[in-house]
């Protein structure tokens, strides 16, 4: 392996030669380090990279084949970081390291419904590792709901079942104590699940982008700010209410994701990338449009707003089976409610969307 690019050269290089802040560069890089080695991922030293497929924080992602023996042209994602100026490295550090120790975790390694790290790739000069992960074959699930039209017929069993998976994979991460943070349909992955030339595939999601995870449900953090627009009430008024003095006790955390798993459903029945409607904006928040100082608002409610595009879109509906319309009508009222300790548990969601239980 090229010295350039091997675990210890970017060790001594990030934690010795340049670390300013000792301590925490130690931490995080040495972190990084060790969960590369718990995980045993392989060093991808022959790739070529194509074309970009979408841009975040603090990665790229580009579409990307393995050459190396043993991979040869395997379909990949890589996630390259995104530093732009050297405040951006501590937080890309934390990111990568968050992914990472979450994929060396035992129980989750081999969740059917979690994507899984195929390998990284040092380049050389660079800081942090650039992770990869198994191409989605239909994108991310935004992209999805935007290109293959209304939900009609047999067609809801394909809704039913990404909303599942979504759901078990949530659960699976909440029985181990952690909460994702920043649940949202561009971080659900879609595949073919047996490839898309197998006649036999099904449709099927993997829950992605554990960047805002938090790893210990007891700490005194609280929930991190993930994509405002699908936070949980408590989690916008800690970080944009400078009068809200709650704190978020070691029940609630795992409750933030369970809202925005209510508005990622609300995205799939209907079949739209987003569940925000502007329309709902009214003075003094239409113009500019200020979205989540309307979320923080209340005024028209939330849940009001939503009860009425829910009517509004009834009609999308009528052919759903009624078994399925009564799940996903019981799920959103349980998903969407304002006291978190009112709200769902993900283990309840799982249970309420197995039809076949």
């Amino acid at each position: 392996m090229d010295s350039r690019t091997n675990p210890w050269s970017f060790f001594t290089k990030t934690t010795i030669k340049e670390g300013k802040n000792y301590k925490a560069d130690w931490s995080i890089s040495g972190g990084i380090l060790s969960a590369i080695a718990a995980s045993s991922l392989g060093h991808a030293g022959d790739i070529t990279i194509g074309k970009l497929l979408g841009k975040g924080t603090s990665f790229t992602v580009s579409s990307c084949t393995r050459n190396d023996p043993g991979w040869e042209g395997t379909a990949v994602a890589i996630k390259i970081p995104k530093i732009r100026q050297k405040e951006d490295a501590q937080h890309v550090a934390r990111t990568i390291h968050t992914e990472l120790q979450l994929m060396a975790y035992d129980p989750l390694r081999e969740d059917a419904n979690i994507v899984q790290i195929m390998g990284y790739r040092w380049f050389p000069f660079e800081l942090y590792p650039s992770i990869m992960v198994a191409a989605a074959h239909l994108g991310t699930l935004d992209e999805y709901l935007r290109t293959r039209g209304t939900f009609v017929g047999d067609d809801w069993n394909e809704c039913h079942r990404l909303c599942l998976d979504v759901a078990l994979a949530l659960t699976s991460v909440h029985a181990e104590g952690i909460t994702h943070g920043d649940v949202k349909p561009q971080n659900v992955l879609v595949y073919y699940s047996a490839g898309p030339n197998d006649p036999e595939s099904i449709i099927t999601a993997q829950l992605s982008d554990f960047s805002h995870s938090n790893f210990d449900a007891g700490q005194d953090d609280g929930p991190s700010l993930g994509t405002p627009l699908f936070s949980a009430p408590e989690v916008l008024a800690r970080f944009y209410d400078t009068s809200d003095t709650s704190t978020a006790t070691k029940e609630d955390l795992p409750k933030s994701d369970v809202w925005s798993f209510g508005l990622l459903a609300w995205c799939l029945v209907r079949c739209q990338a987003s569940y925000f409607q502007d329309d709902w904006l009214v003075p003094p928040y239409d113009r500019p449009p200020r979205r989540v100082p309307f979320l923080q608002s209340r005024q028209p409610s939330f849940l009001q707003s939503l009860a009425a595009g829910m009517m509004a879109d009834s009609e999308k509906w009528i052919d759903m089976p009624p078994n399925l319309r009564k799940a996903f009508e019981t799920l959103l009222q349980g998903c969407l409610e304002s006291v978190p300790r009112k709200r769902f548990a993900m283990s309840e969601c799982s249970k309420l969307l197995d039809l076949d239980r």
